[in-house]
C-alpha cells in the first residue's frame, strides 16, 4: 500500500465548501474538474452515506470507479472505499478552517487489487500524486471563480 496526499484552500467556510463539493449529487465537481466526466448512479443511503460511480476521462478513454462511503460527517470529513479499478483502497477527505477559507485535504491509501495493480502502483504513484493535486486545485479555482462571479 502507498499513500497519495494533496490539499488546496477553498475561499469559503467549511459548511459552504462541503455543500458546494458534495451537494447537488456532486455536479459542481463535474463542472470544476478537468477529468471527471460524470457522476452516475448516485444514491444516498438510509445511514446518510452516499454511493456512486465516478466516470473519469483519460484522453480518449473513460474509466469508472465506485465510491462507497462509510464516513460522511458534514462538514469535517469523509471516508470511502474506491472499488472497480486495479488500484483501489480508501480515500479520506478532511475540511479544516484556515485563514482565507477551508483547507480540503485528500489522502488516498492506494491498494493494488491484482498483480497488474501492484506493478501499476509502483510506476504510476508520482502520476497519482500529480493528479490529486491537479484535481483539488481545479476544484478550488472553480469555487473561487464561481464565488467571485456571483
Amino acid at each position: 500500500m502507498r499513500s497519495v496526499d494533496a490539499s488546496a484552500v477553498f475561499p469559503l467556510s467549511p459548511d459552504e465548501t462541503w455543500d458546494l463539493l458534495f451537494g447537488n449529487r456532486l455536479r459542481h465537481i463535474v463542472q470544476f474538474s478537468p477529468t471527471v466526466a460524470a457522476v452516475e448512479d448516485y444514491e444516498m443511503r438510509a445511514d446518510g452515506t452516499p454511493r456512486y460511480t465516478m466516470v473519469n476521462k483519460l484522453g480518449p478513454l473513460h474509466k469508472r470507479s465506485t465510491s462507497d462511503y462509510y464516513t460522511f460527517e458534514r462538514p469535517t470529513h469523509t471516508a470511502n472505499r474506491v472499488l472497480g479499478l486495479p488500484l483501489g483502497g480508501t480515500f479520506h477527505v478532511t475540511f479544516r478552517p484556515v485563514p482565507g477559507g477551508t483547507r480540503v485535504s485528500g489522502h488516498w491509501e492506494v491498494e493494488a487489487r491484482s498483480r497488474l495493480g501492484g506493478v501499476l502502483l509502483r510506476t504510476v504513484h508520482p502520476l497519482l500524486t500529480w493528479y490529486l493535486h491537479r484535481e483539488l486545485g481545479a476544484w478550488a479555482r472553480g469555487v473561487a471563480t464561481r464565488d467571485t462571479s456571483a
